[in-house]
């Protein structure tokens, strides 16, 4: 059909400019340059201008780059075409965009160096830091590295062009592209090594360690994590400037260890934790107060009672946050009486839910988003949500599944989800919960399409304030609009004759 098109316009009268646009990088550029070359036997065409849209990635480059040659041998596609004499580069793209532009730059900026440096280097900040993996994109802090789709690999080529603009650019963004650092495969982490061996002053510029290798295959990747010796030492040296630490496994350790090395954590504000290692707490123990006092966010996977002791006897001014992402987790009794009241968001499991020496619902009153966690073994009872103590602020409750299993299925899981909604519609408890999350939840794919979900959803939106039910996909369900029903006529019903 291509091939029909353009010999149709190799062929048409009074041509005299064609307008291409392209926009996918999925294109033959020796096929789409076949195509042009026809269309340019026109003996009344003037002009071709070329509209290339393309994603800035190294594919992109590379098909522009043989775009490029396919036209430049050719004298009747030079004479048609405004080409450029060298080819276009990744290094030098931004130049040749900024040509077209209309940006004027102000003379008084250029000026004033330190002005410009202040400016500049806001921008780069954004531009660098805006879709960085581990940041709190989602509602968790720490979300797998994939965003919007995009691999971690290809965001960190991409943080590198703005870098390629100017040296200006360079010098002012390399401390936001060292900022937040992601390792999660051996040659990032190998490479990172090798740069910072050969130049140590980047160091100083990291400000969050993101380590994830748990995408890879167990048979390839050794989970034996640091010794405690080894991660004493990175503490010393980085701890005072890191923000976000997350994926630092720390392997078991023979005999107890100083809990005052978590105080070398100065500005930390997102912390994971992820080790059985014991702390010696002393009957006198009282860690300095600098502690994880810009602490706002704790993930714990694995741990220790005596680490929840620690917590106990710390500050903890600004944490408003804590995931316990274990179903087997249990204890943090005394964290939970010390710290409960400041905590806005907490997930954890039935389990811990359930205990009474933990007590969560009379000691973390102030709760607007609650996440249980469970999977096919350790499923979320309808029990767990009875509680005589009232949470004036739960708006949310999201179940979240570790594992993954089958959707609702069979006919014996209803009855189990029938009791979880009726408890949530009934409750007196929560009266400002707004919405219930659910990973199985699925809609009917048809306007009238009925099916178990939807009768749960408006369930609860029978309830005195409405909850949404909502999928793991975001969308809620929302009342359809009911179209009262005309009463029948009867067959014999006429109009009365006056008399």
């Amino acid at each position: 059909m291509a091939r029909d098109f353009s010999e149709a316009l190799s062929r048409m009268l009074h041509l005299d400019t064609l307008v291409v646009w392209l926009q996918s990088d999925h294109y033959s550029p020796h096929r789409f340059a076949g195509h042009v070359r026809e269309i340019s036997h026109n003996p009344n065409l003037k002009h071709i201008h070329l509209l290339l849209k393309l994603r800035h990635s190294f594919e992109s480059i590379d098909s522009q780059q043989r775009l490029h040659d396919e036209f430049k041998g050719d004298p009747r596609m030079t004479a048609l075409l405004d080409l450029p004499d060298e080819r276009p580069s990744l290094w030098k793209r931004t130049e040749m965009d900024s040509s077209h532009g209309s940006l004027a730059y102000p003379a008084r900026l250029a000026a004033d160096g330190r002005q410009e440096d202040i400016i500049w280097d806001r921008v780069l900040f954004y531009a660098l830091r805006a879709e960085i993996p581990g940041l709190p994109q989602k509602e968790d802090g720490f979300s797998r590295i994939r965003v919007h789709g995009i691999s971690p690999s290809e965001i960190r080529f991409r943080r590198l062009y703005p870098l390629a603009v100017c040296k200006m650019f360079a010098r002012l963004g390399l401390r936001h592209l060292y900022a937040i650092v992601v390792l999660d495969h051996d040659f990032a982490a190998h490479s990172l090594a090798s740069q910072l061996n050969r130049r140590p002053e980047l160091g100083l510029h990291v400000q969050g360690l993101y380590l994830d290798f748990h995408h890879i295959d167990a048979a390839c990747y050794d989970h034996r994590g640091v010794t405690w010796k080894a991660f004493r030492d990175f503490a010393g040296v980085s701890g005072a400037q890191l923000q976000m630490l997350h994926g630092l496994q720390i392997s078991d350790s023979v005999s107890t260890v100083n809990p005052n090395t978590l105080a070398l954590f100065s500005q930390i504000s997102n912390f994971y934790r992820d080790s059985i290692v014991k702390f010696n707490i002393a009957p006198s123990f009282a860690p300095p107060r600098t502690t994880f006092s810009t602490l706002t966010k704790l993930i714990i996977d694995k741990f220790d009672e005596s680490f929840f002791d620690v917590l106990a006897n710390m500050e903890l001014p600004v944490l408003h946050t804590v995931f316990l992402e274990s179903l087997t987790l249990c204890g943090g009794a005394a964290f939970f009486r010390m710290h409960g009241q400041k905590l806005r968001e907490l997930k954890l499991s039935e389990r811990q839910l359930n205990m009474r020496n933990i007590a969560i619902w009379r000691n973390c009153p102030l709760l607007t988003t609650l996440r249980i966690i469970c999977d096919k073994k350790h499923f979320v009872q309808d029990t767990c949500l009875t509680t005589s103590e009232t949470l004036p602020c739960l708006e949310q409750i999201f179940f979240e599944v570790l594992n993954r299993y089958d959707k609702l299925t069979t006919q014996e899981q209803i009855p189990h989800f029938n009791r979880l909604i009726n408890a949530l519609r009934t409750t007196k408890s929560f009266p400002a919960l707004r919405e219930v999350h659910h990973p199985l939840c699925k809609w009917p794919t048809t306007e009238h399409g009925k099916d178990t979900w939807s009768k749960w959803a408006e369930k609860l939106l029978t309830r005195d304030a409405s909850v949404h039910l909502v999928g793991p996909d975001g969308v809620r369900w929302r009342p359809r609009m009911q179209v009262p029903k005309q009463p029948r006529r009867g067959r014999n019903v006429g109009l009365s004759k006056s008399k």
